[in-house]
């Protein structure tokens, strides 16, 4: 399966209830500040809120995001989440991409 010429943005729904890392692996704080400034933003406003278990956060109301590196805590690669069937999200983006080509 050939990869597509452009990507299109993928979109992350998490569920109210859905765990998010505590801690950022420090190559997120040195290299992706972007995404440190979105976990910042979204525990102040209380989307994402500490939990009683230690190093989670869990998603007080539904959110959508356009990056899993939010919810990793680090630079997470596609091929390494599935969904419920074990097809990685990264071979899902292809497919349906392909598809709207």
């Amino acid at each position: 399966m050939s990869r597509p010429q452009c990507q299109r943005q993928v979109l992350y729904r998490h569920c109210k209830g859905s765990q998010a890392v505590a801690e950022e692996a420090k190559s997120l704080q040195e290299r992706f500040k972007n995404v440190m400034r979105i976990r910042k933003e979204l525990i102040e406003r209380g989307i994402l809120a500490r939990s009683r278990e230690k190093g989670v956060l869990v998603f007080a109301q539904d959110h959508t995001l356009d990056s899993a590196n939010v919810v990793l805590g680090y630079s997470g690669d596609l091929g390494r989440w599935k969904d419920e069937h074990g097809v990685a999200l990264k071979e899902i983006r292809w497919r349906k991409a392909e598809l709207e080509s």
